[in-house]
């Protein structure tokens, strides 16, 4: 399967650039049975809105993404008691953790 430009997406290939001025390229899957190429103009346009309405969100200083499973206090312990000697995996048996989850908190 190969990948072309069509003629419409490249007039608007042209016309559109992003924040930083470089050409958005916007690709056409090209069939290889000589079927007529379809504009993923449409396809894309939601998915950026999406994705710039999520950084105008975090510039206003909203947390985005997954909240931590270690509490900052959790965080602090954690690092002691390796600090220690104690290692990893039965700090995060006792908190019903992945032992990944500790690991990183304390490198």
């Amino acid at each position: 399967m190969t990948f072309i430009l069509c003629q419409g997406a490249q007039e608007r290939n042209d016309a559109a650039t992003d924040r930083r001025g470089e050409v958005q390229m916007w690709f056409v899957e090209h069939l290889d049975h000589g079927a007529p190429c379809v504009d993923a103009f449409d396809d894309v346009q939601p998915i950026v809105k999406r994705a710039n309405e999520g950084r105008a969100t975090r510039k206003r200083g909203v947390h985005m993404g997954r909240k931590p499973k270690l509490t900052e206090l959790q965080r602090r312990v954690a690092r002691e008691r390796v600090a220690k000697g104690e290692s990893a995996r039965s700090i995060a048996q006792e908190w019903g953790v992945a032992h990944t989850t500790v690991a990183r908190t304390v490198a």
